[in-house]
């Protein structure tokens, strides 16, 4: 399972890996607007959001 959240607590987001991203609130509300039921999302972009967020903490850790 991915855990996408951000700094606030309570905010989580469950994928399919054993990974935890700590993003901002405005790339979760990205994100989690591309997830929502019903909402339409270009995958290639949202890979490339998430990929972009291991990037970043990559660069961090």
């Amino acid at each position: 399972m991915i855990v996408v959240k951000d700094k606030t607590p309570g905010r989580v987001i469950e994928f399919d890996e054993q990974i935890v991203l700590v993003i901002s609130a405005a790339e979760f509300e990205a994100i989690k607007a591309c997830l929502e039921i019903g909402q339409q999302c270009d995958e290639p972009d949202l890979a490339s959001t998430i990929s972009g967020l291991l990037r970043d903490i990559g660069r961090e850790a």
